[in-house]
């Protein structure tokens, strides 16, 4: 929701813009069809603009107000990590204390309840107002003509068209065929499509006034082509004029379809009279350009200069690489204790975090899953975008630490792995800190690392049972593991055990019934290569894997 939220506030700003410009530039020009054509490409533009992003290398003032309300909705920060005021003193065991964001949530909540309150009330009132214009046509005779549908209502009705009908009322049908003239033109035009995706953009967009004021302007552009269509058809401009003043008498209830007396009749009849405007008056959309490349700036939010896969290569594994996760443990906290004094000595900072859960994927602050090989890129991205922020508020460096959570049924050694990512990403940052002007001497960017112990995250074991399937462990000719009818964490448990119990090369044997699925088959694989790496894995036969 709150990425969302952001996107429309995005898009309603350029609304905003792009109206201003039209009302100051178009508005007032003949080009009818030109400028409908406008507003539609516009509008179009202005929707999809929020959704490509845009980086530069450096930021800019004018970008701050945007970036602060990203960090707001959805802490579109170095990361959602909590900012940290009151650090620990010499003595004490807590190293950091994470801020709630209980205040951004309940923000996010309040306005995402509140526009969804809004956009349905617009909905039914739209709903509603096709419903009305539908019975009618659903329920009165209409015979085909050319390329539409006529309905004539006996009773008093004002006229209108939608789609492929058009509805009359009989003293129209019969006393002025220019009514029906004028609303074949809506339907030559294809106006029912301009007024189908103003309605969306209205459902999207009901708190901004200007988009009500804009689906107006396009109504008022519907009528003024109209009433140019009709007086091209060879009609007396004059007769048809003082037919519009006649019509002009009376309540619109269908707000949703073009009709006969749609618009304001003083400025319809302006158009009528004046003079056609030059035709190099069209360049002034060029105008437009450079409001676009700069609602593009101002949403543009400065990130690493050059592409990490270039700066860093990446590589599987260092040669300084501690080998098992507990050597790789003792590392991060031989250097915790080394630039503890780092922690004790500044005011503020931030915490970033990974969990590790059950099925072996690493989240990034607990919400975005990372592969493995984005591991350094979001960290070095994270970091010293961070940082940069930092510094350039408040002129001072930022202490940063990170905090990894693994559940107690991820593999171990695919938590290694990820750990060697993370150090890797860590040992960089001075390398790469001045593509961001920042200071590049290692004892600014202190490895700061801590873990929480591993737990379960779930409060029951996966309930799937592989019914059908058997896996056989055999240490040369002795059978260690059989299991069989088993469920992924009974499986887990076995080899996990197995693992801690045996350094021996291991033969693996896997057998299955007929019935088994082809899913289930190579998820137990999986599984298999996952905790034993083997080569491969022969269905039905004993292969060699450590």
């Amino acid at each position: 929701m709150a990425l969302f939220l952001l996107y429309i506030i995005k898009s309603s700003i350029c609304l905003t813009l792009f109206y201003l410009f039209f009302v100051l530039a178009m508005r007032n020009s003949t080009f009818f069809r030109f400028n409908r054509i406008t507003l539609l490409v516009g509008t179009v533009v202005c929707m999809l603009l929020p959704l490509f992003p845009v980086t530069i290398s450096q930021g800019q003032l004018v970008q701050v107000p945007m970036q602060v309300l990203s960090e707001v909705l959805v802490g579109e920060s170095a990361s959602p990590s909590a900012l940290f005021t009151d650090m620990p003193t010499a003595g004490k065991e807590t190293l950091i204390k994470e801020a709630s964001p209980t205040s951004e949530w309940g923000l996010t909540g309040i306005l995402g309840s509140v526009y969804i309150i809004g956009m349905v009330i617009t909905l039914g009132l739209i709903l509603s107002s096709l419903f009305r214009m539908w019975q009618i046509i659903r329920n009165a005779p209409r015979r085909k003509e050319n390329g539409y549908w006529l309905i004539v209502i006996p009773h008093s009705i004002h006229s209108f068209s939608f789609g492929k009908y058009i509805v009359l009322s009989e003293e129209d049908y019969q006393n002025n065929s220019i009514v029906l003239v004028h609303e074949q033109m809506h339907l030559h035009y294809r106006h029912t499509q301009d007024s189908l995706w103003f309605m969306l953009i209205t459902i999207l967009h009901w708190f901004n006034p200007v988009v009500w004021l804009m689906r107006l302007e396009m109504q008022q552009l519907h009528e003024f082509e109209a009433d140019e269509g009709v007086i091209k058809q060879g009609i007396d401009a004059t007769q048809y004029q003082l037919l519009l003043v006649k019509k002009a008498v009376g309540t619109r209830l269908y707000s949703m379809a073009n009709g006969f007396n749609h618009s304001k009749l003083k400025k319809r009849i302006t158009m009528m009279l004046k003079e056609r405007t030059n035709g190099w008056a069209r360049l002034k959309l060029l105008i437009a350009v450079p409001i676009v490349m700069g609602t593009m700036l101002v949403f543009a939010r400065p990130e690493v200069k050059e592409t990490l896969d270039k700066m860093v290569p990446v590589t599987e594994q260092e040669n300084n690489q501690p080998q098992d996760l507990i050597a790789m443990k003792e590392f991060f906290n031989r250097e915790m204790e080394k630039n503890k004094m780092a922690l004790q000595e500044t005011k503020s900072g931030v915490i970033h975090s990974f969990l590790i859960n059950k099925n072996n994927q690493i989240l990034y602050d607990r919400k975005k899953a990372v592969k493995q090989d984005e591991i350094l890129k979001v960290i070095v991205e994270s970091f010293l975008n961070s940082a940069a922020d930092h510094k350039g508020k408040t002129g001072k460096d930022l202490v940063q630490s990170l905090g990894i959570t693994y559940d107690i049924h991820a593999n171990e050694y695919v938590v290694y792995k990820y750990l060697c990512e993370i150090k890797r990403a860590l040992e960089k940052l001075p390398e790469l800190a001045p593509q961001m002007e920042l200071d590049g001497s290692k004892e600014k960017w202190p490895i700061l690392v801590f873990f929480d112990d591993p737990k379960s995250f779930s409060k029951e074991a996966d309930s799937k049972r592989y019914a059908g399937i058997e896996v056989k462990l055999y240490n040369e000719d002795t059978e260690v593991i059989g299991i069989k009818d088993f469920t992924e964490n009974e499986l887990k448990d076995k080899l996990t055990k197995l693992k801690h119990d045996q350094n021996d090369i291991m033969t693996v044997q896997l057998k299955f019934s007929p019935n088994a699925q082809t899913e289930e088959i190579n998820r137990v694989k999986e599984l298999l290569r996952m905790l034993y790496v083997p080569q491969k894995i022969e269905l039905g036969e004993k292969v060699a894997a450590k």
